[in-house]
C-alpha cells in the first residue's frame, strides 16, 4: 500500500481470541515498516474478560405450542 506525503490510511484492526488464552490485559508489538524510513513499533492492547449474562426472569413461557406449528418470543440481552 502506498501512502502519499501528509495523507492517512484508516486501518480495521480485528483481535480474536483463542481458547486456551488467559483473561486480562494482552499486548502485541507489531512493526510497521517505512520504505526508505524507520520502523515503527505499533503496541495494540486488548483487555480479555468472561462476559456475564443474568436474566430478570428463571423461565421462559412459551404457552401453548402445537405440533407442526412455531411460536416466536422476543429476547433482549444487553451488555
Amino acid at each position: 500500500m502506498k501512502i502519499m506525503p501528509n495523507n492517512s490510511q484508516l486501518f480495521t484492526v480485528v483481535f480474536t481470541s483463542r481458547k486456551q488464552q488467559r483473561f486480562g490485559r494482552t499486548h502485541f508489538m507489531i512493526p510497521i515498516d517505512v520504505k526508505n524510513g524507520p520502523t515503527y513499533m505499533i503496541d495494540f492492547i486488548a483487555n480479555l474478560t468472561q462476559p456475564e449474562l443474568s436474566l430478570s426472569s428463571d423461565n421462559l413461557d412459551f404457552s401453548r405450542v402445537l405440533i407442526n406449528t412455531r411460536k416466536t418470543v422476543k429476547l433482549r440481552i444487553e451488555n
